[in-house]
Order: C-alpha cells, then structure tokens, then sequence
C-alpha cells in the first residue's frame, strides 16, 4: 500500500505546476487523515504510515507558497502552519521546524499583498524569534531573514521609504543576534540592497554603499549581487550624475578580481543612457556596447542589448542609423550561430526594427540587404528558433520596399515571396 512518502511526492508535484490544484492537494491531505484511522481499508501498521508528517504539511505550504500574487493561498500556507503547531504540541511524532516558518515567509513574500504581505512575513519571523528558545528546531536562519526583507521589495510606490526603513531595521535587528547559518549574511545584505534599489527613495545608492561597508564589519564581502543593486539605484534617475554614478560603479564591477560583471550589469547601464536626455545618449551606448564585446565571455552583449540598441538606432534620424542597425543584427547572428552564444539568440523584434528601418532607407543598397535579412530570419524560422515567427506584415514591408525599385530582379524577388506567403497559408 502507499505511504507518507507517496502522497507528499504527489503533492510535491502539484507544486510544481502551475495550475490551480489547491482541491486536488487538500483532498491528499484528507485522504491520508482518513486512511491513518481506517484500520478497516489498512492494516494498523500500514495506516500509521500513511498518517500525515511534517514534510506532508511542509509539501502542502509549499504547494500554496509556490502561488504567486494570492494573498488567500498565503493565508491558507499560515493556517496549516498554525495545524502543524498544534500538532506538534500533543505526542504526535510530528515536530515543526524552520523549514516549515520559511516556507510560509515565501508566501507572504509571493502573496502580491504589497506592504501588508511583507508586515505578515514579517510577524512570521517575530513568531520565530519568540519561540526560538523554546524550539530548538524553530532558529531564524539567514534564509529567514532574507525572505522577511525581500517581501518589502515587492511594495507600493508609495510605501516604498516605509518599506526601506524596515528593511534596514530588519538588518539592525540581525546584525544583534546570533544565527546559526551566519556564512550566509550576504543574502540578507542583499535583500535590503534589493529593497533599496527598486524603491527610488533619495540617496538609494549611498544607502547601499553604506550596506556595503556595514557588511565588512560583520566580515561578510559584497559579492555581484550587492553592486548590481548599487548600480540600478545609481542610473534610476536618469539624470547626468546618476549615469556618471552608475559609469564608475560599472568600472568598480569590471576592475574587481573576485567577481566577473554580466550582460546583466551592462544593460541596467544601458538602458538607463538611452533613456536619457543627453545629446550623445546614442553615442554613448555605442561605446558601451563595444566594451562589452571587448571584454567578451558573459559581458557580451545579449539579445536584450543587441534589441537596446538596434530600437534606439530605429528612432534616430541620424543618416548611418540603418547601416548600423544592419552591422548590430549581424553581430547578434554571428555570436548565437557561430560562437554559439544562446544569450545573444535574435527575436523577431530584432529582425523586425532592422526590415522597417531597411524599407525607409533612401541607400540604394537597402534593396539587396532587405531581402537578406528576411532570407536570415526565415532561415531562423527554419532552423527551430522559437522566438522568430514571420508574419504577413513583415513579407509586406519587404515586398513593398522590393516594388519602390521596378526592375525585373525584384519582381522576380516579389513572386517568390508571394510564393512563399502562398505556401504557409
């Protein structure tokens, strides 16, 4: 007959999924109850197997805490924690632990409940604090922290300094005390650097270098994560300072040994410049997307750098734009096919901007590269790569740019296109 271990792999597997199974998990639940105190289905030793245990429940708050933007899912995870509590107050065999504390945490976290989830995460861990030396099984853990932090990324924009002070008060209140798993603090630190970037509060970037330094005085090391925060509070506003600021944290990033920055960390700067105001934000992005094939290995342009910069080249009326665009999708092309880069792999936005931008061209040699680009997205297409798909409006773009030129060649190129929307319909 089955087991426990049976019926929480089940549940365990719902989690995974991303359906509603919440009645098919409760029925789990009610099923083992009901079973462990049949001894007419089971024999008596059988059915004390299939008695629920702490990882059944621990599979069941994880089932709810895997739902995400549903505060009655974190509601539902706490009140199991609050069955498993009780349970483990009576000679049940069953014993609650930080395991299960963390995973109701999660819920709140991932609740979409704004600031009232992060105080309800919040609670949890104040739970955890007062039972903690009655409960050797029940320690705060960095992990424990970290989560209660990070729920207050998750905020309103207009609880945002609330939940900036809170964060830092949590670390406050950490740096006080003793955790068992301490090796682990720098996911504390960055949690409330996380908190602190994504709220736009004044002087975030002066907040997270202060972490910084704090964390050296716990002899805990400010990893990749911690300046990627510093660098996003840095180029939040926008402004010339902002982007300056978010430069010499970048270079920082690149002359640290222990450490190697990531496309990642390039585009938060990226994105920041062309979105700016500056005269020479296209210029500057230029230069910054040649740094990263420069330093090459993971700080190569990806294809949300590559979509970065061919849209702004879209948009610019500058007389090179389109040539250029042309030479960024190649480059794209070469780093997914050649030096097989996955994060480089083109999309039909890429392809897209560079056709639209290919038909307003008045370069004579537009016509010839038009046609190539669309022979380099079909043959995409063709090869399985699930983010290009060709569409009508693309074939018409092409196909009306072919036209502005009446000679036999492209209306050759034209009947051959049409053959082709002929044959994929």
């Amino acid at each position: 007959p089955p087991d426990n271990i049976s019926y929480n792999c089940l549940i365990n597997a719902y989690s995974k999924s991303d359906e509603d199974s919440a009645d098919k998990v409760e029925s789990i639940l009610e099923k083992m109850n009901s079973f462990a105190h049949d001894t007419n289905v089971f024999s008596s030793e059988a059915a004390s197997r299939i008695s629920p245990d702490e990882t059944t429940y621990n599979s069941m708050m994880n089932y709810y805490a895997s739902r995400k933007n549903d505060h009655i899912s974190a509601q539902r995870a706490e009140d199991l924690l609050l069955q498993l509590s009780g349970l483990s107050q009576h000679d049940s065999g069953i014993k609650m632990d930080s395991t299960s504390f963390n995973i109701v945490l999660k819920a709140w976290s991932n609740s979409g409940g704004g600031i009232h989830g992060a105080k309800r995460a919040e609670e949890l861990l104040r739970m955890m604090l007062k039972l903690r030396k009655e409960h050797a099984n029940v320690q705060p853990t960095s992990l424990t922290f970290s989560t209660a932090i990070n729920a207050y990324s998750k905020v309103a924009p207009e609880d945002s300094a609330a939940a900036v002070k809170r964060a830092i008060e949590l670390l406050d209140e950490l740096e006080g005390l003793y955790i068992p798993d301490s090796e682990n603090i720098n996911t504390c630190y960055n949690a409330a650097a996380n908190v602190i970037a994504k709220s736009g509060v004044p002087n975030s970037s002066e907040l997270i270098l202060d972490l910084m330094n704090r964390m050296k005085n716990m002899d805990a090391v400010p990893d990749g994560m911690m300046y990627t925060s510093c660098l996003e509070a840095s180029v939040r506003s926008g402004d010339v300072d902002g982007i300056k600021r978010g430069k010499q944290m970048l270079e920082q990033m690149i002359d640290e040994p222990r450490f190697e920055p990531t496309s990642a960390n390039f585009n938060i700067l990226l994105n920041a410049i062309l979105k700016s105001k500056s005269d020479r934000k296209l210029e500057e992005a230029e230069e910054l997307v040649a740094q990263m094939q420069e330093i090459g290995g993971d700080a190569r342009p990806d294809s949300a750098s590559f979509n970065m910069i061919i849209s702004a080249l879209s948009r610019s009326n500058t007389p090179d734009a389109a040539e250029k665009a042309v030479d960024y999708l190649r480059s794209m092309l070469r780093l997914y096919k050649n030096d097989e880069y996955e994060k480089a792999k083109p999309d039909s936005f890429a392809f897209n901007c560079v056709i639209n931008m290919l038909a307003r061209s008045k370069h004579e040699w537009a016509y010839e590269v038009i046609q190539r680009t669309l022979s380099a997205m079909e043959a995409q297409e063709r090869y399985g790569n699930a983010s290009v798909l060709l569409d009508t409006i693309t074939y018409n773009v092409v196909i009306g740019k072919l036209a502005e030129s009446a000679t036999i060649t492209n209306a050759k190129k034209v009947m051959k296109l049409l053959a082709t929307m002929e044959a994929k319909a």
